[in-house]
């Protein structure tokens, strides 16, 4: 048997060194614990190990930016994600933070805002208005009436009582 080290194991060793944890510990809010951030890492890549094939450099960036976030790469709060970029006229994989809809509402509960989005179909009955006093009036028809086809989108954030 060898005495390698899986790459996974390779790099949750240097995840939980004392200089790359202090560096998350420097950024991640107070109400992130450290020690399951590092351990959502470790898990990210064990489910996508193609990570470990891209810059490395940019992997650390990217859960240094996650970490600044105050999210984790859970893939609901958000993902480390694979893209090829181009450096120098060559294609190189790099790891890159790609916050998710649950993150970005964390976030916006944080700050002291809820957020909600709803789909508008071209049965429902909407109306806009905008200016001094904008507002929205959506009313689906009927429950068992058909609402036919999406035609657009909105969301509304409201700041929570304090």
């Amino acid at each position: 048997m060898s005495n390698e080290l899986a790459p996974v194991d390779q790099f949750r060793q240097i995840l939980v060194s004392d200089k790359v944890q202090s560096g998350f510990g420097a950024v991640l809010p107070k109400d992130v614990d450290q020690e399951m951030f590092t351990a959502v890492v470790v898990r990210a890549v064990q489910e996508n190990p193609d990570i470990l094939d891209a810059d490395r450099k940019s992997l650390f960036l990217a859960c240094q930016d996650a970490a600044k976030d105050g999210l984790v790469p859970d893939q609901r709060e958000g993902a480390l994600v694979v893209r090829n970029t181009k450096v120098n006229n060559q294609w190189v994989s790099k790891v890159c933070w790609q916050p998710m809809i649950g993150g970005l509402r964390k976030n916006l509960a944080r700050a002291g805002f809820d957020i909600r989005a709803e789909v508008v179909f071209e049965n429902d009955a909407f109306q806009q208005q905008l200016g001094d006093n904008p507002a929205i009036d959506h009313t689906p028809p009927a429950l068992g009436e058909p609402r036919g086809k999406v035609i657009g989108a909105y969301a509304i954030a409201t700041r929570l009582a304090t």
